[in-house]
């Protein structure tokens, strides 16, 4: 059976997975310097945690994606094939990124979800939401990434949750739906009002899961109002799992979206198998 390692560099970590064909056999998480996330500094940590399966004749596949020195691609684009990488000790590989002019933006690590979604399902048009450290709204069309719009809305509510003085009522991971319904349509009809919005949130007398679900309903429907050419009259799958992505699904089904919810890290495995069946058909 071929071997081969996937790495997804995810912020200030890595999910390195040690791959037999289509098959999971080792799985770690690791922490990365998030000021260096290059693809050598990868292939460091992958080292130590794989070194047995790896042997010392340096040609033992590894496809990373979300490199900091990965190459960029241009939208739009094709899902961008992987590219050679130099290192000795692995035959290394990289997935490009993405990049956009107008608006400024790029994609780094989402590639390997976007690829896997694509892949399973060739035929499909629409709109993929990707709620993960951070949002991305891709357009795919006949084939191609049309066009994306990254949002730092997840960020923010992980840090007014953690640093602000709203942390000590935001201690809950549940979240009341009623609560977020009404949240997200104030944040939808008035975004200006979000600085006045969280200090009323912060002197209310309210369980953590209304402050939670408040929280996150007034970020999430700000970035629903500037998104939504990428989501009115799209048909609309979010890529991921967790409260996150169950946030995403009830914003946008309340805006009479009926999106589906696929699996982001098995769209994720989707993304890097169809990059290796590629390079090694």
């Amino acid at each position: 059976m071929e071997r081969w390692i996937a790495v997804d560099v995810q912020a200030d970590a890595a999910r390195i997975r040690m791959m037999e064909q289509r098959r999971v056999i080792d799985d770690h998480l690791v922490p990365l310097d998030v000021k260096s996330s290059s693809m050598q500094n990868v292939v460091d940590a992958a080292l130590p945690l794989l070194g047995s399966y790896i042997g010392t004749n340096g040609t033992m596949p590894l496809i990373c994606a979300g490199a900091d020195d990965a190459p960029q691609v241009p939208v739009p684009c094709a899902p961008p094939a992987a590219s050679q990488a130099q290192d000795p000790r692995l035959k290394a590989y990289v997935l490009p990124g993405l990049v956009q002019s107008r608006p400024k933006d790029a994609v780094g690590h989402e590639i390997a979800q976007i690829s896997g979604c694509m892949a399973a399902r060739p035929e499909w048009d629409g709109v993929l939401c990707l709620p993960g450290a951070r949002s991305v709204w891709v357009h795919i069309s006949a084939g191609e990434i049309v066009s994306f719009r990254s949002f730092l809305s997840p960020e923010l509510i992980k840090v007014i949750a953690a640093r602000s003085s709203l942390a000590p009522m935001l201690s809950s991971d549940k979240w009341d739906e009623t609560a977020f319904g009404q949240a997200l349509g104030d944040a939808m009809s008035r975004p200006e009002n979000l600085a006045a919005a969280l200090a009323s949130i912060q002197v209310q007398d309210a369980p953590p899961e209304v402050a939670h679900a408040q929280v996150a309903a007034l970020l999430i429907g700000m970035e629903l109002a500037a998104a939504r050419p990428y989501w009115l009259g799209q048909d609309v799958s979010i890529v991921g799992t967790g409260v996150l992505a169950a946030q995403y699904h009830a914003a946008l089904t309340g805006q009479g979206v009926p999106a589906a919810i696929l699996d982001g890290d098995d769209m994720m495995l989707r993304g890097f198998i169809r990059a290796y069946e590629e390079l090694y058909p």
